[in-house]
């Protein structure tokens, strides 16, 4: 992220960093060795998740949303270390939201639909 805001709020879950700036809408992702794909962090933190419903989206270049819920408590963890109710730009065609107990992934791409494992 090419941030230059000077507070981004910053997470951590299973070694994945999330930076995330609510005023640019952006989220990167770091590991041990650095910067890191989105399709790394994401299958990292939201891998176990179960598709849970398909919805129409408003306000970001996508047509719908893919919202994923944890399969157990204990996997929600993983929820908290994205900011809520707020779409964050992850990759050029992939947005992603944290709403209540799902994380939602809207994407207008054939690429970002192989990052979310849904071809819509």
């Amino acid at each position: 992220m090419r941030c230059k805001h000077p507070r981004p709020i910053q997470t951590e879950h299973r070694g994945v960093h999330i930076l995330a700036c609510l005023d640019c809408c952006e989220v990167s992702f770091r590991d041990r060795r650095g910067e890191t794909s989105p399709l790394t962090a994401l299958t990292e933190l939201f891998g176990e998740y179960d598709l849970a419903a398909t919805l129409p989206v408003i306000g970001i270049p996508a047509r719908q949303a893919l919202a994923y819920a944890a399969p157990h408590p204990a996997a929600g963890e993983a929820l908290h270390t994205i900011p809520s109710r707020r779409w964050l730009r992850a990759a050029n065609d992939l947005w992603m939201r944290r709403d209540g107990n799902y994380i939602l992934f809207a994407h207008n791409s054939p690429t970002a639909s192989q990052l979310v494992g849904a071809y819509t």
